[in-house]
């Protein structure tokens, strides 16, 4: 990565100068907000809720700088680590996370303590700082040529005050938004960024979020971390008013940004439209020929980039946007949304995409039409799901296929889905609820397979904790069920918890956090579900020996005849053995199948009809 600096000049006075964008007029500081920050610190996002609230009260007056850093920050990837962040956060002596500094003040006036949702008691410093007149102004412009990947800015300061300062340093900073990964959230705190809960949030504290004002890099350094030396005090010591920089710096554009700890090799690529530019202009503490630290920010701005060479059509699915969510019952199907985003100049009116599943060969297709400008994102979901190995990790690959019309060939975007095997419970069944002091906002709902409500419950007493045993005496037969329980506060139980235990003492469903908030549901079964509720008209299916060595028997039972064809693929969905088009009769059949040509290893044994697709795990030793 390769930085070029180009000075343009210094003036003093107004009339030597040539400034076209920077204020001669005694401005207020702006506030600017370094945030440190990292995946694995779960009341980090109260802090980011905490700053983009202010940063709400304020438009235009508060530069956001997310660095993430430290423990919570490393072993996690990727992690978004930067080569500035551990020299940054030793200079402002940060011990705990969230934490932060307003204009880089050293003491507890200019601390941020965001932990917990209730952190915002430096809102009042911050609004001191706004309102004290600032002795340096600045302004900037920034433009990316799309076709080269290269950034100009260009920063204009002047001085409307003497300042007794010996240096004065600009920082031009590049902003990425929108980096969708993992963040720890004890919360959930701060939903707006959240595009996904993990699958057991109860347990994991995990979410899928959309990091915003993430530091990627420093453009300026011929001070390193502290800047680029653009005034230095007159022989009197001082900085005076009147004095008029402007400077100009050209940056190439990476791919992506690699973390820097750990020999970390994660990539993570910088999307075009995502940018910011923050730049700040700071007092400095020399020492000799080097300077050691920034003592204090005066005040600073943030530039979207304007795009030139934007011409054509083109769109991307943005990297870790290709989500899932359960069809809801006792299935291995998941409902797919993709984010597409337009990359270019004209607007993008339509699109073909296609997600397959390598591990069973399942594919969906979408042709979707609307209107995306430049830069502008949609998810879309899906309208049929597709179907997945459970109890396994499926990776699923979502390509456009089609932009406007017109065919093109593009590099698959890749996301993974878990969908576990539920219990088997055996009757009689039932349910026990703990609840806090406020058992009056409990509800809940017992459902069969179509929806239909066959018991419910509560609410219970207030003031008080309670533990309900309730024998789900409704439940009298084999089946697919589902449980539901609501919560009038909104908010889940701090003390409480819900579980639901067959005859042999099985836990089928729990949540044993109580972190339900508003409510949740889930599906359980009783018995042994008919596989024709998922798979058609296959009931059951198997394959032995399991490993197996130069053949086995692939045996299918179902319900009426039918066509199926039959296949054995690796797990990259190609097919190794093609047994083509058999016609299986009602009851059971046996398939005898060779293996010899197979290498060692691990495939499926795939069995489409015209009601599904069944498969089996299967795995070959010599």
């Amino acid at each position: 990565m390769k930085k070029l600096l180009l000075v343009a000049g210094i003036a003093f006075g107004i009339g030597a100068s040539a400034q076209t964008i920077v204020s001669t007029e005694v401005q207020n500081r702006n506030v600017v907000i370094e945030e440190y920050t990292g995946i694995g610190c779960g009341y980090c996002p109260a802090g980011h809720e905490n700053v983009a609230t202010y940063s709400k009260q304020h438009p235009g007056r508060v530069v956001t700088i997310n660095i993430h850093q430290g423990g919570y920050a490393q072993g996690y990837y990727p992690n978004y680590t930067t080569k500035w962040g551990n020299q940054l956060a030793a200079q402002a002596t940060i011990t705990g996370y969230p934490a932060g500094t307003l204009n880089r003040r050293m003491g507890t006036d200019g601390r941020v303590a965001n932990v917990g949702p209730s952190g915002t008691s430096w809102f009042s410093t911050a609004n001191q700082y706004l309102s004290m007149q600032s002795p340096v102004n600045v302004a900037a412009t920034a433009t990316i040529d799309a076709s080269t990947k290269i950034l100009t800015v260009h920063v204009e300061t002047y001085y409307t005050q003497d300042v007794t300062d010996e240096v004065g340093l600009l920082t031009v900073a590049l902003l990425q938004n929108n980096v969708v990964g993992e963040q720890h959230n004890y919360g959930p705190y701060n939903t707006e960024q959240i595009v996904a809960l993990a699958d057991d949030y109860s347990t994991t504290y995990n979410t899928v979020y959309s990091h915003m004002h993430m530091l990627r890099d420093l453009i300026t350094g011929s001070h390193g971390v502290w800047g680029d030396t653009i005034v230095t005090a007159n022989t009197e010591g001082i900085i005076p008013a009147g004095t008029y920089v402007e400077r100009d710096y050209t940056y190439q554009l990476p791919e992506y940004y690699q973390d820097y700890s750990y020999g970390s090799t994660t990539h993570v690529p910088l999307e075009l439209g995502d940018i910011d530019i923050a730049v700040f202009v700071a007092q400095g503490r020399p020492s000799g020929n080097s300077i050691v630290s920034s003592s204090e920010i005066y005040t600073g701005t943030t530039v979207a980039p304007t795009y030139i060479n934007m011409d054509g059509v083109d769109a991307t699915i943005s990297t870790g946007s290709v989500t899932a969510e359960d069809v809801f019952g006792c299935n291995n199907l998941e409902n797919i949304t993709v984010k597409v985003k337009n990359t270019a100049g004209e607007d993008v009116t339509s699109l073909g995409l296609k997600v397959t599943n390598p591990s069973n060969g399942s594919e969906i297709t979408y042709d979707w039409t609307g209107s995306l400008s430049t830069f502008e994102s949609e998810k879309i979901t899906l309208p049929a799901p597709i179907s997945v190995i459970k109890d396994q990790s499926n990776t699923l690959n979502a390509v456009i296929t089609s932009i406007n019309g017109n065919a093109v060939e593009k590099e698959p975007v890749t996301g993974t889905v878990t969908r576990n095997s539920l219990l088997q419970g055996k009757l009689p069944l039932s349910l026990i609820i703990r609840t806090d002091t406020r058992g009056n906002e409990i509800t809940w709902k017992v459902y069969d397979n179509e929806g239909n409500t066959l018991q419910e419950g509560g609410p219970y007493e207030a003031g008080t904790k309670m533990r309900d045993t309730i024998e789900l005496s409704s439940i009298t037969t084999d089946g697919c069920y589902s449980f539901e329980i609501f919560d009038a506060g909104g908010d889940g139980v701090s003390s409480g918890n819900y579980k639901l235990k067959d005859a042999d003492g099985t836990t089928l469903i729990a949540n044993l956090a109580g972190s339900w908030r508003a409510g949740e549901k889930k599906a359980f079964q009783v018995g042994t579900v008919s596989l024709s509720d998922a798979n058609g008209n296959i009931f059951q299916s198997l394959v032995y020996p399991n490993p197996a060595q130069k053949e086995f028997t692939l045996s299918l039972n179902v319900v009426n005849a039918i066509d199926a064809e039959i296949s054995v693929v690796d797990l990259m969905g190609r097919t190794v053995l093609n047994l083509g088009r058999r016609a299986l009769v009602s009851g059971s059949n046996q398939i005898e199948v060779n293996t010899e040509n197979l290498q060692e290893g691990m495939y499926y044994v795939r069995v489409v009809t015209n009601d599904g697709i069944t498969t089996n795990k299967l795995t070959i030793t010599k």
